[in-house]
């Protein structure tokens, strides 16, 4: 008798400590569902044009990727963020809703090779899509 009652003594504690470790699993899990939404910018840094002259039907010259150095500014005029692009041109930056300008970080006035900045709107839970035009004034 007290070999059967011994044994579901056992029984019982084993399933406390399965759902124990069951619940502790589940709550990181349910922090990151309830917890605010990711937002930013995401996209890709293109150069171009890369061949001289008209552009050509038969003869396609696609823009490449970038990688480089940027900074965001804030509405303000400081600097929100700042981020690298790999050597795919690929970037993302996580930011808080509002409005930004992203510019090459580290170039003198009146150089920026992206000409006008990029002005984007970042609202809550998305990641805007932006492609940066780096252009290499080849005409």
């Amino acid at each position: 008798m007290s070999r059967t009652l011994f044994l579901q003594a056992r029984s019982l504690w084993n399933l406390m400590l399965c759902l124990v470790f069951l619940g502790c699993a589940a709550f990181p899990h349910s922090l990151a569902q309830n917890g605010p939404p990711e937002s930013g910018i995401a996209g890709i840094v293109l150069k171009g044009p890369m061949c001289p002259g008209p552009a050509r039907s038969d003869r396609p010259c696609p823009d490449k990727p970038v990688s480089g150095t940027f900074q965001v500014l804030g509405q303000d005029g400081n600097m929100a963020a700042a981020f690298q692009s790999d050597a795919q041109g690929r970037f993302k930056v996580s930011l808080a809703p509002g409005h930004y300008t992203v510019l090459p970080a580290g170039l003198p006035a009146g150089r920026n090779p992206l000409g006008d900045s990029a002005k984007v709107t970042v609202v809550s839970g998305d990641y805007v899509q932006v492609v940066l035009h780096w252009d290499t004034g080849m005409r």
